[in-house]
């Protein structure tokens, strides 16, 4: 597998108010995460303009190839799954017919909430918290600190990146995630 090809990996947790951008390089290291949102007063077709320009943008600054979207739940009813269905539409028609000029990317992958679930937890019908939860503690912390409001849309969008990671760079395996585990560091007696 060409190594360059393959190097960045990028989740998208669709949202029009905090939409979780997460990418993550060859080795799984998180090297670029952010919060996109849009202005409420436009239309939903210009709210999904906007979003997919920056999304475009990231890829382009971040040398993106491979790209996830969480997929529609279901389950949901109301305006907001279909507003969500324009959104997740725009993104994923334009990145696979029309990516970024000079930019070839693999087909968008779409990850039903479920399996983007059972592979962060372990749990089909895990919560918000415990995937929040599952993220690396350093993670965790940081965006803890910097994007408390949208700690669930970039959770998601971290792990859709790695799922998509796992997949793209060991086809034939199954998706487990397996939590970093948290190392304590201790200090020497004279500094205690």
């Amino acid at each position: 597998m060409d190594k360059e090809r393959d190097s960045t990996f990028m989740g998208v947790d669709q949202s029009f108010n905090s939409c979780g951008i997460a990418v993550i390089d060859r080795d799984g290291k998180l090297v670029h995460s952010q919060v996109i949102g849009s202005d409420k007063r436009q239309s939903v077709y210009q709210r999904s303009w906007s979003i997919l320009k920056e999304i475009e943008k990231i890829i382009v600054e971040r040398g993106v190839r491979h790209v996830a979207i969480e997929g529609l739940a279901m389950a949901m009813s109301g305006n907001a799954t279909r507003s969500l269905a324009i959104l997740q539409g725009v993104i994923v028609t334009n990145l696979n017919y029309n990516p970024p000029s000079g930019h070839p990317l693999d087909p968008v992958r779409i990850v039903a909430p479920t399996s983007l679930k059972k592979f962060a937890t372990g749990s089909g019908k895990a919560g918000k918290a415990d995937v929040i939860a599952a993220l690396p503690i350093e993670i965790r912390l940081t965006w803890s600190l910097h994007h408390r409001q949208s700690l669930d849309d970039l959770a998601d969008a971290y792990f859709l990146a790695t799922h998509l990671r796992q997949s793209v760079t060991h086809p034939d395996k199954k998706l487990v995630w397996i939590r970093p585990r948290f190392r304590m560091r201790i200090r020497p007696k004279s500094i205690q």
